[in-house]
């Protein structure tokens, strides 16, 4: 199969499942999309386009589900092997749900990850996903940082860093829990429009 037929195949189930997409954008258009992710991740095959499938497919379950794609694009092309983290989340569907719903609601932590791609394996690991930390335990991390670095630009910029990595493990760890904050306040995601 060539990556115009898999784009076509792969668009038609989300207009399919998602009729409002059209709304928004053309079939070309996202055929176009789907078909640079593809070529992105050099997925030749229908085996290898799986996981491609299950990634659309978990964007179909977010709010923007084009937002997530574009972000899930983002990200591989953040990446020197993109491959490498397609295949991971092909095979590890807590991750993939994790990613895709951080994809799907929240802007701000995609350019987050997006930005530290490093972040990816601390994120989806398992220890990450079930406990997460107490307020002596943030203290600690956060005095560590400071005091390791002698320069306090730094150690700023350390800190900084590891705020960001902190506020998506608060994400990652329960991903379930902040969809639910997020619908329950009514708080609405950003409407994605079609690009000029």
């Amino acid at each position: 199969m060539t990556i115009k037929a898999l784009a076509q195949r792969l668009v038609a189930n989300l207009i399919r499942k998602r009729p409002a997409v059209r709304d928004a954008y053309t079939e070309e258009s996202l055929e176009k999309r789907v078909g640079a992710l593809a070529a992105l991740l050099r997925l030749e095959s229908s085996a290898c386009a799986e996981g491609l499938q299950g990634i659309i497919e978990a964007c179909l379950e977010t709010p923007e589900p084009i937002a997530a794609l574009t972000n899930f694009e983002r990200f591989f092309e953040s990446l020197e092997a993109p491959r490498e983290r397609y295949e991971r989340l092909a095979r590890d569907p807590q991750a993939l749900r994790c990613v895709s719903v951080l994809f799907g609601y929240s802007q701000f932590l995609s350019d987050v990850l997006i930005r530290y791609p490093e972040f990816f394996d601390w994120l989806c690991a398992p220890s990450r996903l079930e406990a997460p930390k107490g307020t002596a335990e943030y203290r600690e991390e956060a005095l560590a940082i400071v005091q390791a670095e002698e320069d306090s630009s730094t150690a700023r910029n350390m800190l900084a860093r590891w705020r960001r990595r902190e506020i998506l493990q608060h994400w990652g760890a329960r991903p379930s829990d902040v969809m639910q904050a997020l619908k329950s306040s009514h708080m609405r995601s950003p409407t994605w429009h079609r690009p000029a």
